[in-house]
């Protein structure tokens, strides 16, 4: 234990969770920033830790600078502060500060900001990433930045919805054929929903084929159409299935 824990353990509980509620941790640090943080709280679980998407696009530690911490209250070893913060966008483009709540506990110096029950959190994220659930994906997410109101994590929390919002509206994006044109699928995909949609593709799954076929198309806005065409393998049976895939608004 460094010379600036002992001195922190021999005073009241909130010098210490303020001091460390200003460095704003994440759910990673390096090499440095742990040994940075090592008279405040216990690193161990970061050795095991992987930078979150978030802690890439904006810039990791150096980008958490200027947060500002504010006592509430202390009862025991509980302190309660209020932190206003930088907040970021899901690329990692910063934008206006947000205020959060934070409830600490200070032991022997050490602050238990949470860390093994978020990573924990994280370990489950993942899981459910593996295993292609979206709606999990993103409520865990979701459930992980509320309960560890760090700015880096919300960008993975607005990524994660982001992904989850643009595979439920697929559903509004209707692929219609009309007809067979030189070995080609013709027709067209209307969006009956309310977002204008970039760019998205058109699959088809054919009859006797083990490969789709796709075509990828751009910009659609809401109650529009587009057409499209979509080549038939000379080797299909006849029978077909359309879906739409890989949507972004």
């Amino acid at each position: 234990m460094g010379l600036l824990s002992l001195f922190l353990a021999c005073t009241d509980p909130s010098e210490s969770a303020l001091a460390l509620c200003s460095l704003s941790p994440g759910l990673y640090e390096d090499t440095e920033g742990r040994s940075l943080l090592a008279d405040l709280l216990d690193t161990t679980p970061y050795e095991a830790s992987a930078p979150t998407i978030g802690h890439d696009l904006a810039g990791g530690r150096g980008s958490l600078r200027g947060a500002t911490c504010t006592l509430i209250a202390r009862d025991g070893d509980r302190v309660s502060m209020e932190r206003v913060q930088p907040s970021f966008d899901r690329i990692g483009t910063p934008g206006e500060a947000q205020t959060v709540q934070l409830e600490w506990t200070v032991r022997e110096g050490l602050v238990d900001i949470g860390l093994v029950d978020a990573l924990q959190q994280r370990t489950e994220t993942q899981e459910a990433i593996r295993e292609g659930d979206l709606p999990l994906f993103a409520g865990r997410w979701e459930a992980l930045a509320a309960s560890f109101p760090d700015p880096l994590l919300r960008v993975d929390h607005e990524r994660a919805q982001r992904l989850l919002d643009e595979a439920l509206y697929r559903r509004q994006l209707v692929p219609l054929p009309e007809r067979v044109e030189e070995g080609a699928m013709i027709g067209s995909v209307e969006n009956r929903g309310d977002r204008r949609v970039s760019s998205f593709k058109v699959q088809g799954e054919f009859e006797g084929v083990q490969q789709p076929v796709s075509v990828e198309l751009g910009e659609l806005e809401a109650g529009a159409s587009i057409p499209f065409s979509l080549a038939i393998p000379p080797d299909s049976l006849g029978g077909y299935m359309l879906t739409v895939s890989a949507c972004s608004f």
